[in-house]
């Protein structure tokens, strides 16, 4: 599940009518083709850092051998069906609430400002020179059907916070699952301001659940 945006079509009175509508549903000039109508052929997008996070998790469901049966959902087609596996993208608008209200064990939830601790309603200690993102995997009650549903959420603060968060699942999802096994679990990465998301860093002291030393030592050698 995705947001999406709706495009607004904007005139540009230096061009010719026929141009002047940058985003006219035409087919390629190069091909011969024509002019189709005056309403906009992309009317809805997604954001660049939506679209790359997407792509690092069909990376993860390739990589974990989930191929079938995928389907990504735009917020404003969403239809209300969660009798299934469920992944969220973004973590502060309206398919992140429902999934902070509605899944179940969620360890973390965040707002426009702050990243709180979902059972203690407390916010975590931020520092202003990094931006933040969380890793969510939680129970989809609604699910009724085969196998318990997995809910997962992917977001953080702004672009930066939601590509850090996809990156480290992406590149770090062997190690997440040597961690956690099939439990659920909450994870915070970071990066500083202005760095590239692939410095993203896991905040260990703020894995949910905490480990004890036992149980971080099997984790460790499997």
């Amino acid at each position: 599940m995705v947001r999406d945006m709706l495009v607004e079509l904007h005139q540009d009175p230096g061009l010719n009518w026929v141009d002047r509508w940058p985003l006219l549903d035409r087919a390629p000039q190069r091909l011969g083709g024509h002019v189709e109508g005056r309403g906009p052929n992309i009317p809805v997008v997604w954001a660049d850092s939506d679209g790359k996070a997407i792509a690092d998790v069909l990376n993860v469901l390739g990589q974990v051998g989930k191929r079938n049966n995928i389907r990504l959902v735009r917020r404003s087609e969403d239809e209300g069906e969660r009798n299934c596996h469920i992944i969220v993208v973004g973590g502060q608008d309206q398919n992140a609430r429902h999934f902070y209200q509605a899944m179940r064990e969620v360890f973390y939830r965040m707002d426009e400002r702050q990243i709180f601790e979902a059972v203690a309603n407390r916010p975590l200690p931020l520092e202003a020179d990094y931006r933040y993102g969380l890793i969510l995997k939680a129970t989809n009650p609604s699910k009724v059907t085969g196998s318990h549903g997995v809910a997962i959420l992917i977001g953080g603060f702004g672009v930066l916070g939601t590509l850090a968060a996809a990156y480290y699942l992406r590149t770090r999802i062997a190690e997440l699952a040597r961690t956690f096994g099939g439990r659920n679990f909450g994870v915070v990465v970071r990066c500083r301001q202005k760095a590239p998301p692939e410095t993203a860093e896991r905040m260990h002291e703020l894995d949910r659940p905490s480990l004890t030393w036992p149980q971080r030592l099997v984790s460790w050698l499997r």
